[in-house]
């Protein structure tokens, strides 16, 4: 097995492979033709574990995912600011975000195991706090 591959497909995107001592992948480096570019890191069973990414519109993501391939955390920053961090529960649901709106204000938000709304806490932007519960019912 080699210790890198690269490859360019049809559409011009670029693909450089790092391997360890398995013949699975240890760490992948991706381009497309549209701009973007992606690095993942692999378990040694070629399970993504983790993956950086660049998209041309200058958002940027760093997603961890556990042994079966579910998300646990995701990470995203926006070119107009706007930045936000989740973690999954094991099914991969979305279930605590934080983050801040493009205009600075930051927001906390956590779901229950179906996916609702059930505390959101958040500022405006002149600092005044905000906080709102809600019932199964999303009420």
């Amino acid at each position: 097995m080699p210790l890198f591959a690269t490859t360019v497909a049809p559409d011009g995107s670029a693909r450089l492979g790092i391997y360890g001592t398995g013949e699975a992948s240890s760490a992948v480096l991706t381009t497309s033709p549209a701009g973007a570019t992606e690095l993942g890191l692999f378990d040694p069973q070629g399970n993504a574990r983790t993956v950086l990414g660049s998209e041309k519109d200058g958002s940027s993501t760093l997603s961890f995912f556990d042994a079966r391939g579910i998300a646990r955390a995701h990470f995203a920053a926006r070119p107009d600011g706007e930045s936000r961090l989740a973690f999954h529960d094991i099914d991969g649901e979305a279930r605590a975000v934080v983050g801040t709106g493009s205009d600075g204000t930051p927001a906390i938000g956590l779901r229950d195991k179906s996916g609702n709304a059930r505390l959101a806490m958040a500022l405006d932007p002149d600092g005044a706090p905000a906080i709102s519960i809600y019932d199964a019912a999303g009420n």
